[in-house]
């Protein structure tokens, strides 16, 4: 089964939400997908989201550049709010060939 590599910009109260539907939802997302939803990498500016989350190690990062530059990441889903630096994330992660969905309505009016 194809893997489909996930990464979450902003772990607030949509992004948390993002996050816990992506990973207690994983088995129904495959079936209706035929893939896997993998969740690579996870950023917020507070480390007590990977806590509050229960993030592993090796996913939850505080540099949302390490999102953006993992290969392994093929959706940046951009979740912070405001103009900048989302729009300047959206920008970076669609140059470099990713596909990026986000609830930001500043970003995009």
């Amino acid at each position: 089964m194809d893997e489909i590599g996930i990464g979450l910009i902003g772990l607030g109260t949509v992004g948390s939400a993002t996050y816990k539907i992506l990973t207690k939802e994983k088995k129904r997302f495959e079936r209706r997908l035929g893939a896997t939803l993998s969740v690579k990498k996870a950023s917020d500016r507070h480390a007590s989201a990977r806590t509050r989350l229960r993030i592993p190690g090796d996913v939850f990062t505080t540099d949302p550049q390490e999102v953006l530059a993992d290969p392994e990441v093929k959706i940046v889903v951009e979740l912070i709010g405001g103009l900048e630096p989302a729009r300047s994330f959206i920008a970076q992660a669609l140059s470099s060939g990713k596909t990026v969905v986000t609830a930001n309505k500043e970003v995009i009016a």
